[in-house]
C-alpha cells in the first residue's frame, strides 16, 4: 500500500502526463514527426482572468512564424564592436582603438551650447559679485599664467579657482578639486569581480565628491573614480586643437563603470585661455568648440558649478538608487524607487554583498543589473536598467507577450520615461544629426532564477538546463519573437533547493494564499511567498485550509533556500534551463524600412559563420539574423563549455582542440575568427579525436551529442553559405524576401532533431550519475600531486600581449589582467601505480574509479 506522499506523487505525474504531456524529473523524446514542445504549464498559475488556459501550439506554429520572418527581412540591424567586448572575449586589440571605434559617431557642436547650460545654477549678480571679490578674475582675466611653458604650471592654479568657485557657492563641504595628475586612479575592468585592476589612469584634476552615490576608494585614496563628480584635463592652448575625445572618454568610461547609475559624465578640457566641453552618453558623444574663458567668465562659472553639482539628477546620476556610508566612506545600505505590478510606487533593498553586473562600454544599452529585496516580503529580484535605442520594441513589450512561457524569464513589473539621452545634448543640430540615435532608459522588475550556465556543476545539469534553454527559444520562436542574443550569461540554470520539492495537482496548484511561520512570526498571506532566503525552516500544513476555504496547495519540509527559485520544481523538464534578455529580441513582420539604423552589439565569441561573414559585407548586402544563427550560436557555446570544463564544472585541461575552440576569441577581424570556425565545423572528426581533447569525464555521456550536433550544424551551415550571395529580388510591394527561406522553413525539424540528442545525452548522464561508486582500493601514503594550466573565463580570454609601462591613460589598456593560477588538486592513487600510470593488472579497474570519482 503507497504512502500518502507516494501517493500524491503518483497523482501528480498521472494529472501531468494527461495533461502536459511531461511528467515530473521524466524526459521528452522527439522523432521527427513530434512538434516542439508545448507551451501549456497546468502547474503554472499564470493564465489572465477570464480568458482560458494556454492552448499548445499547433505543429505548424514556428514554420508560420518563420514564414513571417522570411517574408518580411533580409537585412539586419548593423553590429559593431565595442570596448565590452574586450573585457568579455579578452581579445588583445587596445582599449584605446576599440574606444575610437566606439565613439566613432561623436558630434561636435558650437559653444553655444555651453553657453546655455546650468542657467539656474547661479544668477548673474551671484556670478558677477564673486567676479568682484574673489580675486580670482582680475582685468577681465582668470589668475592663471599668460604663457605656461608646459601644462604642469596650470594645475594648481586651476585648483584654487575651482575651490573658491565651490567654497563661494556652498559647496565647498561636499566637492573639492584636487591635483591627480600624478596620481594613479583604478581602473575597473572585471565586470563580474567588480575589483580593481592593475590598468590606471591620471586626469590632471579631479573632484572629490561626497553624497550618497559615491563610495571611497578601495585603494584607500582620497579620490578616485567611485567618488569623482567630474574631471578636468589641462593643455596647452597650441596643443588643445588636437582631438582629445579619446583621453577625456577612457575617463569617461571608468566613471560610468565605478558609477553604474550614472545616466551621463561630462567634463572640460582647460589651457590657459579656453574650454572645450565634453559630453558622454549611452548615445556615444558630444562636445563643443573651444570658447574662450576670460571672454566668458559667467559661462565658466556656471560650467564649473553645474559639472560639481551636489544635485545628483543634475550631476547625470539616477537618483531612484540611494545609498548610505558609514565610516571610512564605505557603503552600509541602499534603496532602490521604482514601481510594482499595479503600477504603484514601491521601494526596494539593494543586495551590498551582490555588486550589480553593468556593461563596461560607453556607448550602448548600459545594462546593469541591480540584485535587490523586497521589504515586506522578503523575496529576491532583479531590477535591470538599460538604454533602449529609439525605434526598438521595448523588451518589457515582448515579456508581456511571453507571460508564462516554459523557460523563459518572467517580468514583475516595468518602468518607462526614465529619461532619453536627447534630453542630456541641448543642441537641437546635434539631434537631427545622422549620428546621434537617441536612447531611452528602460526599467524592467524580474523574477532571479539562477546562475549562469557556465557555472553549472553537473553534466545533467548543464544538459538539462541547455536542453531547455534550446526548448524555450523554440517557444520564443513560436511566438513570433527572436532571440538574437544567445551567449552564456542568458542562459540560466535553475538552482535546485535543498528541501524536497513537490508540485501538487494542477486544480489545487495556487488555490489560495499561503500562511508560513518563521521564527515565531507568521508572515501575512497577501505576502507570503516559500520562495525566500529569509525562510530557514519552513512547513506548510496542506490538510490546514486556507483563507478561500480550500486546501494548501504547496508541501515544503526542512531547511530551504529558495532564494533562486521561482515557479515550478527546476527539476521539471522545461525550467531547468531559462533563458534571458529580450533587449535584442525582434518580432516577425518588421520590414527593411523600421529596421533600427543604431548598431547594436553581442559577444563576439559565439557568433555564427553567417553574421562573422556579414560582418565583412557591406550593410547593405548583410543577411537578416536569423534563428538558424541563434541555434549556431547555442552550438559554440556548447562546444567551449563542454571542451573546456570537466562535469563537475571544474577547468579541464588544455589540449589541441581547446587551443583551437580558444582561437575564436581573436575577434580583432571578423573574416579570421570566421576563418576559424567554419574550419572547425566543416572539419570531420572522429570519436577518437573528441575524446583526446574532451575531459574524460565526458567520454560516456556526450562524445555522440558533439559529433551528431556538430554535424547537423556543418549541413546547415553549408546550406546557408551557398545561399548567403543569392540575394532575392523585392516583392512589388517592395518587401525583400529572406534568401534562406528555403532551409529555414524546416524549422520544427531542426529544434525536434537537436533536442532529441540532448534527451538522449541527458539520459547517459542520469545513468553515470547513478552508477555506484568503485573503491580504487588502498592508496599510497604520498599521493602524487597533478598540476593543469588553468582555462581562461569567457570574460579573460586573451592572447598574450607584453606589457609595457603607460603614461597616465595612455591612455588606456593595452590588454587585460591574466586570470589567476590556481594550484592543482591532489589526487589519490591506488597501491601501484607511479605519476598516474596504471600496471596492465590495473589498467581495467583504476581508471574507472577515477573516472567515477570526477563524474560524480
Amino acid at each position: 500500500m503507497m504512502s500518502d506522499e507516494e501517493s500524491d506523487i503518483a497523482e501528480v505525474q498521472k494529472t501531468l502526463v494527461l495533461t502536459d504531456e511531461v511528467a515530473v524529473d521524466t524526459p521528452l523524446k522527439y522523432s521527427d514527426s513530434t512538434p516542439l514542445p508545448t507551451t501549456h504549464d497546468p502547474s503554472a498559475h499564470c493564465t489572465p482572468s477570464g480568458q482560458s488556459s494556454e492552448t499548445p501550439p499547433s505543429p505548424l506554429s514556428c514554420k508560420g512564424a518563420i514564414l513571417e520572418f522570411s517574408e518580411a527581412q533580409d537585412s539586419s540591424t548593423p553590429m559593431r564592436f565595442t570596448t565590452r567586448v574586450a573585457l568579455e572575449t579578452g581579445v588583445s586589440r587596445p582599449i584605446k582603438s576599440l574606444l575610437q571605434e566606439e565613439l566613432n559617431d561623436s558630434i561636435k557642436v558650437s559653444d553655444d551650447w555651453a553657453h546655455s547650460l546650468y542657467a539656474t545654477v547661479a544668477n548673474s549678480e551671484e556670478i558677477e559679485e564673486y567676479l568682484q571679490k574673489s580675486g580670482k578674475y582680475n582685468n577681465s582675466r582668470w589668475m592663471l599664467p599668460c604663457t605656461p611653458a608646459k601644462e604642469e604650471e596650470l594645475y594648481v592654479p586651476y585648483c584654487e579657482i575651482f575651490n573658491s568657485i565651490l567654497q563661494r557657492f556652498g559647496m565647498g563641504g561636499r566637492r573639492r578639486a584636487i591635483d591627480t595628475h600624478t596620481t594613479q586612479l583604478n581602473h575597473r575592468t572585471d565586470p563580474i569581480s567588480m575589483k580593481p585592476t592593475t590598468h590606471h589612469s591620471s586626469p590632471d584634476i579631479s573632484v572629490q565628491a561626497y553624497g550618497p552615490s559615491f563610495t571611497a576608494p578601495s585603494s584607500g585614496a582620497q579620490v578616485g573614480f567611485p567618488n569623482m563628480a567630474t574631471h578636468f584635463d589641462g593643455k596647452l592652448d597650441g596643443q588643445a586643437k588636437n582631438n582629445h575625445l579619446i583621453q577625456m572618454g577612457t575617463y569617461a568610461r571608468q566613471t560610468f563603470a565605478h558609477q553604474p547609475n550614472r545616466f551621463f559624465v561630462r567634463s572640460l578640457i582647460i589651457t590657459e585661455h579656453r574650454a572645450q566641453l565634453f559630453h558622454f552618453d549611452r548615445s556615444g558623444a558630444q562636445y563643443t568648440e573651444l570658447f574662450d574663458i576670460h571672454e566668458h567668465p559667467h559661462t565658466f562659472v556656471r560650467l564649473v558649478l553645474g559639472l560639481c553639482a551636489v544635485d545628483e539628477q543634475l550631476l547625470g546620476l539616477d537618483d531612484s538608487l540611494h545609498w548610505t556610508t558609514g565610516r571610512g566612506g564605505k557603503r552600509t545600505s541602499g534603496t532602490l524607487k521604482t514601481v510594482d505590478g499595479d503600477n504603484q510606487a514601491t521601494e526596494h533593498d539593494l543586495i551590498l554583498s551582490e555588486p550589480p553586473l553593468h556593461r563596461s562600454s560607453i556607448q550602448g544599452r548600459g545594462t546593469v543589473c541591480w540584485p535587490v529585496m523586497e521589504r515586506v516580503s522578503g523575496r529576491r529580484l532583479l531590477v535591470k536598467d538599460y538604454w533602449m535605442s529609439e525605434g526598438r520594441i521595448p523588451e518589457f513589450e515582448l515579456l508581456k507577450e511571453v507571460k508564462c512561457l516554459k523557460g523563459v524569464s518572467q517580468m514583475v513589473a516595468y518602468e518607462e520615461g526614465r529619461g532619453q539621452t536627447k534630453f542630456f545634448r541641448g543642441d537641437i543640430g546635434s539631434i537631427n544629426s545622422k549620428k546621434f540615435h537617441n536612447r531611452k532608459a528602460i526599467r524592467i522588475i524580474l523574477e532571479v532564477y539562477g546562475k549562469s550556465i557556465d557555472k553549472f556543476s553537473s553534466a545533467e545539469e548543464f544538459l538539462g538546463a541547455f536542453r531547455d534553454a534550446i526548448a524555450a527559444h523554440g517557444r520564443l520562436l513560436s511566438k513570433k519573437i527572436l532571440h538574437r542574443d544567445i551567449c552564456n550569461t542568458n542562459i540560466l540554470c535553475r538552482k535546485t533547493p535543498t528541501a524536497r520539492w513537490r508540485s501538487l495537482p494542477p486544480a489545487a496548484t495556487h488555490a489560495g494564499p499561503v500562511c508560513i511561520a518563521t521564527k515565531g512570526k507568521t508572515v501575512a498571506p497577501a505576502v507570503a511567498s516559500p520562495l525566500d532566503s529569509r525562510w530557514h525552516s519552513v512547513a506548510i500544513n496542506r490538510s490546514q485550509p486556507s483563507q478561500t476555504g480550500r486546501p494548501r496547495n504547496h508541501h515544503w519540509t526542512g531547511r530551504s533556500d529558495f532564494s533562486d527559485i521561482i515557479g515550478p520544481s527546476p527539476k521539471k523538464v522545461g525550467y531547468r534551463g531559462i533563458l534571458i534578455d529580450l533587449d535584442m529580441a525582434i518580432k516577425a513582420g518588421r520590414l527593411i524600412s523600421e529596421i533600427c539604423k543604431d548598431f547594436r552589439t553581442g559577444n563576439p565569441i559565439f557568433y555564427s559563420t553567417a553574421i562573422l561573414e556579414g560582418l565583412s559585407m557591406d550593410v547593405k548586402d548583410r543577411p537578416a539574423h536569423d534563428y538558424l544563427d541563434d541555434l549556431e550560436m547555442f552550438f559554440w557555446i556548447f562546444d567551449y563549455l563542454m571542451f573546456t570544463r570537466k562535469t563537475n564544472g571544474e577547468k579541464a585541461e588544455i589540449k589541441e582542440m581547446q587551443n583551437t575552440i580558444i582561437s575564436w576569441c581573436r575577434v580583432e577581424e571578423p573574416a579570421e575568427a570566421h576563418s576559424a570556425k567554419w574550419t572547425f565545423i566543416t572539419k570531420t572528426v572522429r570519436a577518437e579525436m573528441v575524446k583526446k581533447s574532451l575531459d574524460e569525464s565526458w567520454h560516456s555521456i556526450s562524445v555522440d551529442l558533439f559529433l551528431k550536433f556538430k554535424d547537423y550544424m556543418r549541413k546547415l551551415c553549408i546550406e546557408k553559405e551557398k545561399l548567403t550571395g543569392s540575394k532575392m529580388e523585392p516583392y512589388l510591394d517592395g518587401i525583400v524576401p529572406n534568401r534562406f527561406s528555403p532551409i529555414l522553413k524546416n524549422v520544427d525539424k531542426h529544434y525536434t532533431y537537436i533536442l532529441g540528442l540532448f534527451d538522449e545525452a541527458l539520459e547517459k548522464a542520469v545513468e553515470v550519475a547513478r552508477a555506484p561508486r568503485i573503491t580504487a582500493g588502498p592508496v599510497l601514503e604520498k599521493p602524487q600531486t597533478l598540476s593543469f594550466p588553468p582555462v581562461p573565463p569567457l570574460f579573460m580570454l586573451q592572447s598574450q600581449v607584453a606589457r609595457g609601462s603607460k603614461r597616465r591613460t595612455d591612455d588606456a589598456e593595452s590588454d587585460l589582467d591574466e586570470s589567476p593560477t590556481k594550484p592543482g588538486k591532489r589526487l589519490k592513487f591506488p597501491a601501484g601505480q607511479i605519476n598516474g600510470q596504471v600496471p596492465s593488472s590495473q589498467s581495467q579497474s583504476a581508471p574507472n574509479s577515477l573516472n567515477q570519482d570526477r563524474m560524480l
